[in-house]
């Protein structure tokens, strides 16, 4: 059987300019005063072939785990004030909405992640040869699948989706940088950054960790 290592999806409030190809997974804020919102902090979590255009969302009953936590001088807590999982507010046709259990304090930037359950799919042999051109495979990954088909068997992957958001505070002075809210005992992937207190804006320049359960 052929598998696909975890995928993990980031996504930043005002990102730089990018595509993203195949079916990825990622979150975009709700304006306080849009439809759906009603002055809350409103996660819309949506899938699609190129960013920023969300396609399908995510089932609620997917969610496996979540979180968020509010960051920067606001918090009253070192390393942040923990908000509770992500709560159901509604679906759209292009995203599902979703919500902090509370509300952050008054000039914290929140940081917003989630895990969905593992995902298990068969992959039409066409789509397996240009995946596999596609991240170049080695010759002995050509030559399993080769085996694999002599025998009739499909490609199967397993996978889990992970998102990120993180969000500048609304008063960027009363904010303070630093390291993306923690997903405390949740395993797999996750991309932990240093954040500016503000938006972030094409030129800048980002540090990350990436850790697997935990651990770089």
């Amino acid at each position: 059987q052929a598998r696909r290592l975890p995928t993990l999806l980031l996504a930043l409030l005002l990102a730089l300019p990018a595509s993203a190809s195949a079916h990825d997974t990622w979150f975009a804020p709700l304006p306080p005063d849009g439809p759906g919102a009603l002055g809350e902090t409103v996660l819309a979590l949506g899938t699609g072939e190129r960013f920023p255009h969300q396609q399908t969302p995510l089932d609620k009953d997917l969610v496996q785990a979540s979180g968020c936590q509010a960051l920067g001088a606001a918090a009253a807590r070192r390393g942040g004030l923990p908000l509770g999982t992500l709560h159901w507010v509604a679906y759209r046709d292009d995203a599902v909405l979703l919500r902090p259990g509370r509300s952050a304090p008054a000039g914290a930037r929140l940081s917003c992640w989630l895990q969905s359950r593992p995902l298990g799919i068969e992959i039409d042999d066409p789509v397996v040869v240009r995946y596999l051109d596609e991240i170049r495979a080695l010759p002995d990954v050509r030559a399993r699948w080769a085996a694999l088909q002599a025998r009739g068997v499909r490609w199967q992957e397993r996978y889990v989706k992970h998102a990120r958001i993180e969000l500048p505070a609304a008063d960027p002075g009363a904010a303070s940088a630093g390291r993306a809210g923690q997903a405390d005992g949740v395993p797999g992937l996750d991309l932990q950054a240093d954040m500016p207190a503000g938006a972030l804006r094409a030129g800048d320049t980002l540090r990350v960790q990436l850790l697997r359960d935990g651990q770089p």
